[in-house]
């Protein structure tokens, strides 16, 4: 029986959220029907994403070119590439990826959405151009033969934007992750005199740090502390570095051990695909603490289980949130974090919904 060759089109190979869930995609893909193929429109790499998908046994084209020449340079090659294959199906991930296997006619296409695309780019670009380059995103999706969400939420907006999706939640191994991830393999989690509470920040808007640094900057937080993860606005670091429950630990090699050294995750995220840091948490055995966006809440319903609880973003209610889960079991809310995560999010359940799109985009 011919493999199916699947080319997944990433722009460079650094350690991200939808790089993590191609890695779990791939650790999890039946290799006896599927040969995954991953081309990078860049030359930008991480040893530990390309030594995995090399142990992996994943084939990986590289190309050496600007950001400005490789977008018809890419269609070019990735065209040249596919020659060699009986039976393929492209999968890019991002809107440069797309662009690019649309410019190289590939097909049959699945294309993937991660977020709110009209919000996000309007957020990160302003309103003007943000509806540009959602109108070029939607032209784009809208050639291809299968459309995924990456989050129920995500489908039902998309559905406001006149384009109909499949639904295939983002998932996690847990496994890779602490392979990955973590310098060590702590089980056992102890609540410490002070509550320590993890978050991540980013360049993207939407994280609403300054809202939860001023939350833990007030006296009746004294007991809580607020580790923060990636960067942080030099006007806020500046305003709270003097503030000794709040600590900017930046840029970390290893996020799972924050994550295990870490009592709850929090998340005041105003807008959200299905956030890979909350399922990293809950695979930690970490509970949470998250605001009521559509897809924190497509979490918290998934899990069945008590793994957390949700607030108003922006409102004083967080302050009441914080006093009701430190006075839940904790042991029960760790138990059923992980518990959570093995049942309902598990990768290989993701890549059993994708390899059946495969299939049925390679038969007709």
């Amino acid at each position: 029986m011919t493999k199916v060759a699947v080319f997944y089109v990433v722009g460079h190979l650094r350690v991200c959220g939808p790089n993590l869930q191609l890695l779990y995609l791939l650790s999890n893909l039946d290799l006896d029907n599927f040969k995954p193929v991953v081309f990078v429109t860049s030359n930008s790499r991480c040893a530990i994403i390309e030594r995995k998908l090399q142990e992996m046994g994943v084939r990986i084209f590289f190309t050496n070119v600007s950001k400005l020449t490789s977008i018809f340079y890419c269609a070019l090659s990735l065209r040249k590439i596919q020659r060699g294959f009986k039976k393929i199906v492209i999968h890019p991930y991002g809107l440069r990826s797309d662009m690019i296997c649309f410019l190289s006619y590939s097909r049959p296409r699945l294309g993937s959405v991660r977020n709110n695309i009209l919000f996000n780019y309007q957020q990160r670009l302003g309103f003007k151009f943000g509806w540009i380059i959602t109108a070029v995103n939607l032209f784009l999706l809208r050639r291809t033969d299968v459309i995924v969400a990456c989050g129920r939420s995500i489908k039902e907006n998309l559905l406001t934007l006149g384009v109909e999706a499949c639904y295939v939640r983002n998932a996690i191994d847990s496994r890779l992750y602490r392979e990955l991830m973590c310098s060590n393999d702590f089980t056992d989690k102890a609540i410490k005199s002070r509550k320590k509470f993890l978050t991540v920040s980013s360049t993207i808007p939407g994280k609403n740090i300054e809202y939860l640094l001023r939350i833990f900057a007030r006296s009746d937080c004294s007991e809580r502390e607020l580790n923060i993860i990636g960067p942080v606005e030099q006007r806020l670091v500046e305003e709270f570095r003097s503030f000794q429950t709040i600590k900017f630990l930046g840029h970390i090699e290893h996020p799972g051990d924050a994550l295990l050294h870490a009592d709850y995750f929090i998340s005041a995220s105003t807008h959200e695909g299905i956030p890979n840091a909350v399922l990293e948490s809950l695979s930690m055995g970490t509970p949470v603490v998250l605001s009521d966006i559509p897809a924190h809440l497509e979490i918290i319903s998934a899990a069945k289980e008590i793994v957390g609880l949700t607030f108003r973003n922006n409102s004083s209610e967080l302050l009441d949130v914080l006093r009701q889960i430190e006075e839940m079991d904790y042991t029960l809310l760790c138990s059923n974090a992980r518990k959570s995560v093995k049942k309902y999010f598990t990768a290989s359940k993701m890549a059993r919904s994708y390899e059946g799109l495969y299939f049925s985009m390679v038969n007709g």
